[in-house]
């Protein structure tokens, strides 16, 4: 992760130089590994040691609950057929108008 919150996955190391993909864009970006560990880039892993935050057993409960509905949601052929269906028949006013009426509801 970078000091940006973005998360990456170290795709290949060669000599002083790191792949990096992005995880979101999946874009790939090289630098060099003294940039690396001075750049403010941090393993997901080592998180939990600079912040001081434990993993609860319910912290871990709600997190396997939220894969497991993500894995549902990418399973069903049905209801991503009718998202791409209205995203492509909304204007992108539409879909932001949507968006902002979905986000008031949180």
């Amino acid at each position: 992760m970078d000091s940006y919150g973005d998360l990456f996955i170290v795709k290949s190391k060669k000599n002083n130089q790191v792949t990096l993909k992005d995880l979101t864009t999946k874009e790939t970006r090289k630098v060099s590994q003294e940039d690396l560990y001075k750049g403010g880039y941090m393993r997901i892993t080592d998180i939990k040691e600079q912040t001081g935050q434990e993993v609860t057993p319910e912290d871990q409960e709600v997190a396997e609950e939220n894969i497991a509905d993500l894995k549902k949601v990418a399973e069903d052929k049905e209801a991503i057929d009718e998202a791409k269906k209205n995203a492509t028949d909304n204007s992108r006013e539409d879909l932001l108008k949507q968006l902002k009426d979905n986000s008031e509801n949180c």
